[in-house]
């Protein structure tokens, strides 16, 4: 079963990214792209996996990650393949990645 979240990473400016985890086998796609603002690391609550109301944006933000969240969540749901294929099932059709701001380049990892 194909799990998702999403994680901070790096030290000098936030990076958000959606981990998707099977057996072992970790892939990331990274988020900042569909993010909007200025954002810190104390604008993002990990246990609720949104931004807090005082960030800038969070509503546009949160909306926008629960929305690209959905579409992962969905599919992993009859997903029999591996965590690559999976996130390669997504870059062929760029339109999936979630946004029209998104390029396939940007989607997978």
């Amino acid at each position: 079963m194909i799990t998702t979240n999403y994680q901070t990473y790096g030290k000098s400016e936030f990076n958000l990214r959606l981990r998707v985890y099977q057996n072992g086998e970790t892939r990331y796609v990274y988020v900042n792209k569909l993010l909007q603002g200025k954002l810190n690391k104390c604008h993002w609550n990990q246990k609720k996996q949104l931004f807090v109301s005082s960030a800038p944006f969070s509503e546009e933000n949160n909306e926008a990650l629960v929305q690209f969240k959905r579409k992962y969540d969905e599919k992993a749901i009859n997903w029999s393949g591996s965590v690559f294929n999976f996130i390669l099932s997504f870059n062929e059709d760029p339109e999936s990645c979630g946004s029209s701001r998104h390029t396939r380049e940007n989607c997978f990892v």
